[in-house]
């Protein structure tokens, strides 16, 4: 009697510890945002783990060579139109997808041209003097209740800026966002999209300088909890890179 009374409390006991464990273990309360390995945003929020790697610039599509565009790849169709300067590409590219890297070999990355006289972008191979890829690496990690990384994963900024057209401008082309390696934990989910926000002519209308809004939404899922968050990356024609 007296071993049956003992084994009732002990379940009693046990059953809330072992709820509250699945809790904190389930449960994201602190993310990271790094770039190049220094800590730049963290924020706090109210060991089985799958890694993914991808070789970001191998992935890249239509970046320009020795200056001028490759005439290989899909330019896409317009998605965004501002004074003197249209986009074009595609409006959202999945990323992330149920926790492993999306290895796209066919897609249109973003790119910010003139308008030619009848509102139509300009042939994009007649563009010149296009930098070198420019690109800049992030990693975003997220930590449960036990301090354990449960998600994390890398991610690279590639674009190529400068480029002129008939002498005068200074353009965005092959704009992308790759997954370097995702690592998910257990009963953990991330799926990530990228998507144009906005474009912009900071310059005149006789030598415009292009601007663009990338934004990186990415979803973290478990039975316990969803967290979603943004990161918006501004670059521009100039090879300027802000985030917000």
């Amino acid at each position: 009697m007296l071993r049956t009374i003992l084994c009732v409390s002990l379940m009693a006991i046990s059953v809330p510890s072992l709820a509250s464990i699945s809790n904190d273990y389930y449960t994201v309360k602190s993310v990271e945002l790094s770039e190049n390995g220094h800590v730049i945003q963290e924020i706090e929020l109210s060991e089985d783990s799958t890694m993914f790697g991808v070789d970001p610039l191998a992935q890249a599509q239509g970046l320009p060579t020795t200056g001028t565009i490759q005439k290989s790849g899909n330019i896409g169709q317009v998605i965004a139109v501002a004074n003197q300067i249209i986009a074009l590409g595609e409006k959202i590219y999945k990323i992330i997808e149920e926790g492993r890297p999306v290895l796209q070999t066919s897609y249109a990355p973003i790119s910010v041209f003139p308008k030619d006289t009848e509102g139509n972008p300009v042939d994009m191979f007649a563009t010149t003097n296009w930098s070198r890829p420019s690109t800049r690496t992030y990693s975003v990690a997220y930590k449960n209740g036990f301090n354990m990384s449960v998600v994390s994963f890398k991610f690279t900024l590639i674009f190529s800026y400068g480029g002129q057209y008939q002498g005068a401008g200074k353009y965005i082309t092959a704009a992308q966002i790759i997954p370097s390696d995702v690592q998910v934990a257990w009963g953990y989910n991330v799926s990530a999209n990228m998507t144009l926000d906005g474009i912009f002519n900071h310059g005149s209308i006789e030598n415009p300088v292009a601007g663009a809004n990338l934004r990186l939404n990415y979803k973290i899922n478990t039975v316990v909890k969803a967290e979603e968050r943004n990161i918006v990356f501004y670059i521009g024609g100039d090879g300027q890179v802000r985030i917000y």
